[in-house]
């Protein structure tokens, strides 16, 4: 299911949408057969809990991007998302600037958070009133989110409205009578604002498991917010397969300069060939035969 325009009023007066939906049953299928080149699966963890110590600590079933499966990793770069950023945000010229995993099982660890916002490792400054350079968090459900295995809660923002965005945290858990868990069926997408408050909670009693994917989106010169920066992942061999085989607009938001920048001449075409052998570059030639100086948007339609 596309993100539509209710979806995108809702998730303006609420602060948070759920969209079932957003994935295909095959993007579904190849990003769960890719979660277990990550993680243990349910059923293995369930068995042997003594095997994966490592998701004792709540937050440390967290990977960065990228990873070994290239299903996974084409997902904060779908078009779908992309199309609703530059929607969301107003302009074409977005950046990715966060893309974890996070894999969570009932009993390794104690997940239960207090409500929050999320901007505080993210920036050093305070997100605007006016809405003007926010950042977009997004949420890709990659198995069912239920009640049962911990679907995060919001408390929608006209409950809210009157504590000043400087609060991260909040003195007392009353909001906590607002609060409504996120559900949705595998391939469902959560958007959010930062100025949301919102939390993880305990699983139910039993063999539970939750798998999702997060990625953040931001204008291009909003140079102060951020979480992450991949050209630190640039020798290995999931981010360069990932280089060759997205289009010229998903590699804008990855972070290459767009078709016509002025970056591109024939001496840096010819080696970012030799870089990535198996890269189509065509997009970026025709715009500088052109003489372009070629938005996002333009890139998208000719990518």
């Amino acid at each position: 299911m596309p993100v539509t325009e209710a979806h995108i009023d809702e998730l303006e007066e609420r602060g948070f949408v759920v969209i079932p939906g957003f994935l295909s049953p095959d993007e579904i299928a190849a990003a769960q057969e890719g979660l277990w080149e990550v993680y243990p699966k349910p059923e293995g963890f369930f068995a042997h809990p003594e095997k994966y110590p490592t998701f004792e600590t709540p937050m440390r079933g967290l990977q960065n991007y990228p990873w070994s499966s290239f299903a996974l990793n084409r997902l904060p770069l779908h078009p779908g998302l992309l199309d609703a950023a530059e929607r969301i945000l107003g302009t074409p010229d977005i950046q990715l600037c966060k893309a974890e995993l996070l894999a969570k099982y009932a009993g390794a660890a104690d997940y239960e958070q207090d409500l929050h916002r999320d901007y505080g490792n993210h920036t050093l400054v305070v997100p605007r009133q006016d809405g003007r350079w926010r950042e977009l968090t997004t949420i890709l459900y990659l198995d069912d989110v239920t009640p049962e295995n911990a679907a995060p809660a919001f408390v929608p923002r006209m409950h809210t409205d009157g504590i000043k965005l400087g609060h991260t945290q909040l003195p007392d858990q009353s909001l906590r009578a607002f609060e409504e868990q996120a559900t949705g069926p595998a391939g469902s997408l959560v958007l959010y604002f930062y100025d949301v408050f919102h939390r993880a909670v305990r699983f139910a009693e039993g063999h539970y498991a939750r798998f999702v994917l997060f990625a953040d989106y931001r204008q291009t010169d909003m140079v102060w917010t951020g979480k992450h920066a991949f050209p630190v992942a640039g020798n290995r061999p999931p981010m360069n397969e990932l280089v060759e085989r997205i289009d010229a607009r998903q590699r804008t938001v990855l972070g290459f300069p767009a078709p016509g920048h002025e970056y591109w001449n024939e001496q840096t075409l010819a080696d970012t060939q030799i870089r990535y052998p198996n890269i189509d570059l065509e997009a970026y030639r025709e715009a500088m035969k052109k003489g372009e100086t070629t938005s996002l948007r333009q890139t998208a339609a000719t990518a």
